[in-house]
């Protein structure tokens, strides 16, 4: 291939500011690079009709964007910044990044794995809420909050890295303190959910669409079950402790509550 067509094959699309002192530009092959220092821009959304919409600099893009490569310097992905981007294949994120916004990598079905770099300490409610290509996810150490439905919706085996919170069988994640339940993998086979006895609280969606399981086994402590954190299981009776708060719709209508 020539030089020539090397530099057709990528030719700059659109390019521009994303934060304050961060820029951004896009490439005809479906690349988005991000550079330059400190947070990305928070960016708000729109449903209307059955349309999302959202403010982002590339928001006329969001089906072609394949790729994007964050460079270091840049301290968060701000929220919404990469919603409905369904052909987006591969993240990289630097070890300067602390913050992934909230819904910032929301439906990106095409995305199949992605590595969260040391650095981040805090991952937004429903960060990758509806990623139904992820399959694999490496979660550090450094991680200390993890919002609601962060990993809602996807295709997860198991959850990796050294993240405290990961149970042993890497089915479930807990907050790191072990009293919070966040999330799950492995939605479709898993028959029974033993919450561990650590547990005061699961969050909303932690085990929604679960549909196999027929059985919850909830620890005597337990005192908070978020909004649909059960719906759409296989449930026929559940066994709780008196006093649960519960949100709504956390179980489906048709499932028995035996208060304990």
């Amino acid at each position: 291939m020539s030089a020539e067509s090397e530099d057709n094959s990528r030719r700059v699309i659109d390019q521009g500011k994303c934060g304050k002192e961060v820029q951004f530009t896009y490439y005809s092959d479906g690349t988005m690079e991000i550079y330059g220092s400190g947070d990305m821009t928070d960016y708000d959304f729109d449903i209307i009709g059955d349309r999302f919409y959202n403010a982002t600099p590339w928001k006329v893009y969001p089906n072609d964007i394949k790729h994007v490569s964050i460079g270091e310097g840049v301290t968060s992905i701000g929220s919404c910044s990469f919603t409905m981007c369904k052909s987006l294949e591969s993240v990289s994120i630097p070890g300067s990044v602390k913050w992934i916004g909230f819904l910032a990598f929301s439906d990106c079905s095409s995305l199949k794995e992605i590595t969260i770099p040391g650095s981040v300490i805090d991952i937004g409610t429903k960060a990758f809420w509806g990623c139904t290509g992820l399959v694999k996810v490496v979660i550090p150490d450094s991680v200390m909050k993890i919002g609601e439905a962060a990993f809602f919706a996807n295709n997860l085996e198991r959850f990796t890295g050294t993240y405290p919170g990961i149970t042993d069988d890497g089915f479930m994640l807990l907050s790191p303190d072990g009293k919070t339940a966040i999330a799950c993998a492995e939605r479709t086979l898993r028959e029974e959910i033993v919450i561990p006895d650590s547990v005061r609280s699961v969050l909303g969606y932690a085990f929604c669409l679960c549909k196999n399981t027929r059985s919850v086994k909830f620890p005597p402590e337990i005192r908070h079950i978020g909004d649909k954190a059960f719906l759409h299981c296989s449930l026929g009776t559940v066994n709780l402790p008196k006093g649960v708060d519960m949100g709504k719709s956390v179980f489906d209508e048709n499932v028995d509550i035996a208060w304990e």
